[in-house]
């Protein structure tokens, strides 16, 4: 199974991590709003650039205007998945 980060754990994201959760991924994440890292099976991270290191594939979930900042954060990760709005 994957290892999949998830930077932006919103509405949209949320329902992403649960569902990979249930198929059995290990589902990393970081928001700049840490009370959104309580969803069960998702462990939380204090920071971008660690979920990028530590996940085969890194979801990015941002509004646009923290784009450009969220790919600086994971410019070393492998596969960048963006479902940014814009």
């Amino acid at each position: 199974m994957l290892k999949v980060g998830i930077i932006g754990l919103g509405k949209m994201c949320s329902i992403i991590a649960k569902k990979l959760v249930a198929e059995g991924h290990e589902v990393l994440a970081y928001d700049v709003r840490p009370e959104r890292l309580v969803l069960k099976g998702v462990k939380g991270f204090d920071n971008a650039e660690d979920v990028a290191r530590s996940s085969d594939v890194v979801v990015l979930a941002v509004k646009p205007k923290d784009v450009d900042k969220a790919l600086e954060c994971v410019k070393d990760a492998g596969l960048i998945v963006s479902i940014a709005a814009g």
